[in-house]
C-alpha cells in the first residue's frame, strides 16, 4: 500500500502533458554531440539558420533578457532532470553571461570554443497560453477550465560550422491540473530520448551495481 502511494504521487506530480513533435535531420552528421550549450528563448522569433546576422537580430537579446529570467531557470532545471545523461556535458547561456548583457557574436562564438562545446541547443518557446471552457459537474455547477497549450521550437546547430543539424517542433498541451512545469519537463524529456534516436547524442552509461 505504501508503495502504491507513492506511486500515485510522483504520477501526480508528473502530471499528464502531452507534446506531439514534429522534426528534421537538416543536416547528415557522423558525429555525436556530447557538449551542448543550450540557449532559451521566451520570444517569438523566425530562425532560418546559426550566423552573425540572425545572432544579432533574433538571439544576442532574447538570450538573457530580464523580462524571462523565472522562466528560463525553470527551462534549465527541466532539461537538468531529463537530460541526466553521463555522457553529456550541458552548460547554460545565463550561468556563462551576465543578465541583460549583450554579447557580440565573436565574443560567442569565443566562449564557445573556450568552453569546448561541440553543439548549440536552442530552446525557444514560441508561443504559451491557457485555453478555456466553461464546463458543468453532475450537479450542475459551471466552472471555467483553463488548460496549457505551447508550441516549442528546438535547433541542434554544430557549434564550429554553424550549421543546423537538427530542428524539431514541440505541439505541447496539458490538463488542468498542469502548467508551464509539466509542459517543459514533457518537451525536455521526449527531446532528450529523440536526439538520442537520431544518434546525435550518446545514450547514457547505465552504471551496474
Amino acid at each position: 500500500m505504501k508503495y502504491f502511494f507513492i506511486i500515485c504521487i510522483a504520477l501526480f506530480m508528473s502530471g499528464c502533458a502531452s507534446s506531439y513533435l514534429s522534426s528534421e535531420k537538416i543536416t547528415k552528421s557522423q558525429k555525436y554531440y556530447n557538449r551542448i550549450f543550450v540557449v532559451s528563448i521566451f520570444d517569438p522569433i523566425n530562425f532560418r539558420e546559426f550566423n552573425e546576422e540572425s545572432y544579432n537580430d533574433q538571439i544576442m537579446k532574447q538570450m538573457n533578457d530580464f523580462s524571462a529570467i523565472a522562466v528560463r531557470r525553470l527551462m534549465k532545471r527541466k532539461v537538468i532532470n531529463n537530460f541526466d545523461n553521463n555522457r553529456l556535458q550541458v552548460k547554460f547561456s545565463q550561468d556563462i553571461f551576465s543578465v541583460n548583457k549583450n554579447i557580440d557574436y565573436d565574443q560567442f562564438n569565443k566562449t564557445l570554443s573556450e568552453l569546448e562545446s561541440n553543439a548549440i541547443l536552442i530552446i525557444q518557446q514560441s508561443n504559451f497560453y491557457y485555453k478555456q471552457s466553461i464546463e458543468s459537474d453532475c450537479n450542475g455547477r459551471i466552472e471555467t477550465k483553463e488548460r496549457p497549450r505551447g508550441v516549442f521550437f528546438t535547433y541542434l546547430i554544430d557549434a564550429k560550422t554553424h550549421e543546423t543539424i537538427w530542428a524539431g517542433r514541440f505541439d505541447s498541451s496539458g490538463t488542468t491540473w498542469d502548467g508551464k512545469y509539466s509542459l517543459y519537463n514533457n518537451i525536455c524529456r521526449k527531446l532528450h530520448k529523440q536526439l538520442i534516436k537520431e544518434h546525435l547524442i550518446p545514450k547514457p552509461i547505465l552504471n551496474r551495481q
